[in-house]
């Protein structure tokens, strides 16, 4: 999206990487690469959860699939969470999950962004 403002860097030379949570990985495949062959890579975030500590997994560059692993801290890092806030507009609340300017993007034009939640 911003290539054109770094003229520096080679398009082709971009590496494409979905993020997303364990959860949603499991769910959906993901954790055998299975956008590798899109040139798609994942990056998979594996948060503390008891519900989750089942699984197994490790990074596989081969297939694209990078696996990080977030230290602990007192409250849970989830998108359904994060999503849920902003639907009800608990800006307050969305403090310790969203980088400030994030925050101020959604604060602008929210019913822009609870619109395409919704869908």
């Amino acid at each position: 999206v911003y290539i054109e403002k770094y003229k520096y860097i080679k398009p082709e030379k971009l590496k494409i990487f979905y993020c997303c949570g364990l959860d949603h990985a499991e769910k959906c495949g993901l954790l055998q690469g299975r956008l590798h062959r899109l040139e798609v890579n994942t990056l998979i975030v594996r948060r503390p959860n008891a519900k989750l500590n089942h699984i197994k997994m490790k990074s596989n560059l081969k297939k694209g699939v990078v696996v990080v692993d977030l230290p602990p801290v007192d409250y849970d890092r989830s998108s359904t969470i994060v999503r849920n806030l902003i639907l009800t507009k608990k800006w307050k609340e969305l403090e310790k999950y969203l980088n400030p300017k994030v925050l101020n993007y959604l604060k602008d034009d929210p019913d822009k962004v609870i619109n395409k939640l919704k869908k």
